[in-house]
């Protein structure tokens, strides 16, 4: 699970994101830091950016893959 919070100025929107987690296929526990932006062109299509980073404490993962890290980017509707 993950908790998140949202700040917002104008049309633009800041998501700020922490969480824990357990993954399965690896047996492993991870922490998560997310980071985000959102602009609003208009009220329900907005342009965005995130990037995230998983850090696996132990399980099945080899100590040099333990971090995981994602960008993104696209476009929201809003409905």
């Amino acid at each position: 699970g993950a908790v998140t919070y949202r700040g917002t100025t104008g049309r633009f929107d800041g998501i700020l994101g922490v969480g824990a987690g357990y993954n399965f296929n690896n047996a492993s526990t991870f922490g998560e830091l997310s980071i985000g932006v959102d602009y609003r062109v208009i009220d329900r299509v907005a342009v965005y950016a995130e990037a995230r980073q998983h850090y696996y404490f132990n399980g099945n993962i080899a100590q040099y893959n333990r971090n995981l890290s994602s960008i993104a980017a696209g476009v929201k509707l809003r409905f």
